[in-house]
């Protein structure tokens, strides 16, 4: 379709087309993707189809989950395909793409991407050559993917329809809405302790016995926003889970519900907003407390920028408007569109296996010398058939040295039972403790940082402590690009020294949404997993994963997720 195409004649055209809705909890009334996504487009498309792979994971497990998500997209064959590009449990996207092209190649693709302040480096980017079309949550990163040679769209929006703005009596003078973390935890505490009037909604609270008496039930919809519209002081909290600041809906919730927000500095908050006029923002905590004791008595001061932030939210960052324009040119590009195909990498590698790393040093380097990169491989694992494409991707758009994945520790009885995710155990282990659980197979180099320190990888290879990765040479992967059955004792016993905290920090514990999914379908105990399970820990002396079962049952919070599935 080579004509431009107005407003109303993008909608006219939505409404012959189906989407199909795919994201991990877009079933949960309360969560952002069904709240402020699926909601607007179910009102821009003909026909939308939820489908929820948490609840069929839950149910069905991730075998079972895949599989009837397959058979959903062949049987309906939607236009348009949205699902969020990461993984859960064993559920990786990235290995449903070629089956959904497969049952419905007609169907186009569409990526969600919320925290790429976390996520662009270590999985988003590696995804996105596989994707159609990327909509992009933080604004700042859209530039990154499109440099990649990728589409995508900037989605820093809010379904304005979902937050009309009450007159109500103002009964609260601060309030937060969200879940405690560290930071949160020590800002709260601060506030109770120099008097401030504080009322705070969301699960994990009634584990700090300090908050009991101000901390309330998770809200959401018409309660949610009622509370907003109650209080003189919203705070919001920008900060991600390593503490760097990034964009959050929030400050376009209680912008879009006129209700004043007090947020932490965030210099991207004001490409869409100004500092003082539309959005009051704090740089330390002597600042907040200032800020706060001065707003409470200012109501007109509160009040004109609540007024100047709504307007601006309503006028520009509307998701109808938004969703308009992106379809709007995909629509645009309709007759000439093609599936999107990951670009081709025209490098040589060798895979270094016992027999190669036996030769002399001088028969070695004749053969790496042929190649772009080295990698390695034991016999122990089973590999991604896109592994070393994407290490040596990562390494293209890097030129970094080493590239480094996350793998799966599992058991063929048990499936996958932890994933180890380098990235988050490298920023939150002690480095003797991250060295001690790096795998050779989860390594690819290139061939001059190879020639350099031959020694050390000759040594890593047969099992050594691996103590040359850091955040200067090294890309993180965080996708698992293969399992082994079979972990060597030095990895083992660095696990085994783990607390339930600092295990949850470098593994996802894959056999915990296992266990959930039993005890939602109450056949736990009939079931054999939580047997073998214990039994394979005791056998291969791996007591971590006891240490983890213990402490998640003593822990609230995971009921409370367990209630919710």
């Amino acid at each position: 379709m080579k004509n431009k195409l107005t407003s109303k004649q993008v909608k006219k055209l939505l409404k012959e087309k189906t989407f199909m809705f795919t994201t991990w909890n877009c079933e949960y009334l309360g969560r952002y993707m069904h709240h402020n996504f699926y909601l607007p487009i179910k009102e821009l498309f003909k026909e939308v189809i939820l489908w929820d792979p948490k609840k069929r994971f839950i149910k069905y497990g991730s075998t079972e989950m895949k599989r009837r998500l397959i058979e959903a997209v062949g049987e309906n064959k939607p236009d348009y395909i949205l699902f969020t590009v990461w993984g859960c449990g064993d559920f990786e996207s990235i290995d449903l793409v070629e089956k959904f092209r497969e049952v419905s190649p007609n169907s186009k693709i569409v990526g969600f991407y919320a925290d790429d302040d976390r996520d662009f480096e270590i999985s988003s980017r590696f995804y996105a050559p596989f994707i159609d079309y990327n909509i992009v949550v933080q604004p700042n990163f859209t530039h990154k993917y499109i440099e990649e040679g990728n589409k995508a769209y900037s989605f820093y929006v809010i379904d304005t329809k979902n937050y009309a703005p009450s007159k109500l009596e103002k009964k609260y003078d601060v309030s937060f809405i969200g879940t405690p973390n560290p930071s949160r935890l020590e800002v709260m505490k601060l506030l109770m302790k120099n008097g401030v009037k504080l009322n705070i909604w969301g699960n994990g609270w009634l584990e700090y016995l300090e908050f009991r008496d101000i901390c309330h039930d998770e809200v959401y919809g018409k309660e949610f926003n009622k509370i907003i519209c109650q209080t003189k002081v919203n705070l919001g909290f920008t900060k991600n889970q390593e503490g760097l600041p990034h964009f959050k809906a929030r400050v376009l919730e209680n912008a879009a519900l006129k209700a004043f927000t007090l947020v932490d500095y965030f210099k991207g908050y004001l490409d869409f907003f100004e500092e003082n006029k539309e959005i009051v923002m704090f740089k330390d905590n002597d600042e907040l407390i200032k800020k706060i004791n001065y707003y409470i008595k200012h109501d007109k001061k509160r009040e004109d920028v609540a007024e100047k932030a709504y307007k601006k939210t309503i006028e520009r960052l509307d998701i109808m408007e938004r969703l308009v324009k992106i379809f709007k040119e995909i629509l645009e590009e309709e007759d000439d569109f093609k599936p999107k195909q990951p670009p081709k990498i025209d490098k040589k590698i060798i895979k270094i296996t016992k027999d190669k790393m036996n030769l002399s040093n001088e028969e070695l380097k004749s053969l790496v010398n042929k190649c772009d990169y080295v990698t390695f491989g034991t016999n122990e694992i089973e590999e991604n058939k896109l592994k070393e494409y994407f290490q040596i991707y990562s390494l293209e758009k890097t030129k970094k040295d080493i590239s480094l994945c996350s793998y799966y520790i599992g058991s063929s009885g048990l499936g996958n039972i932890m994933r180890f995710r380098p990235f988050h155990a490298f920023k939150n282990l002690e480095r003797e403790k991250f060295n001690g659980l790096l795998n050779i197979n989860a390594v690819m180099v290139s061939k001059n940082y190879f020639l350099e320190n031959m020694e050390k990888f000759k040594s890593g290879f047969n099992g050594k402590i691996i103590d040359f990765i850091d955040d200067k040479n090294t890309i993180f992967i965080d996708l698992p690009l293969f399992r082994t059955d079979k972990i060597n004792n030095e990895i083992n016993s660095t696990i085994n020294t783990l607390g339930a905290g600092a295990f949850s920090k470098a593994f996802q514990p894959n056999f915990v949404l296992k266990i959930y999914s039993r005890m939602h379908n109450k056949n736990l105990l009939n079931d054999s997993y939580v047997y073998k399970l214990v039994f394979n820990s005791f056998f291969k002396g791996n007591t971590a994963v006891l240490k983890y079962l213990y402490s998640s049952y003593f822990n609230k919070s995971n009921w409370d997720k367990l209630k919710k599935l």
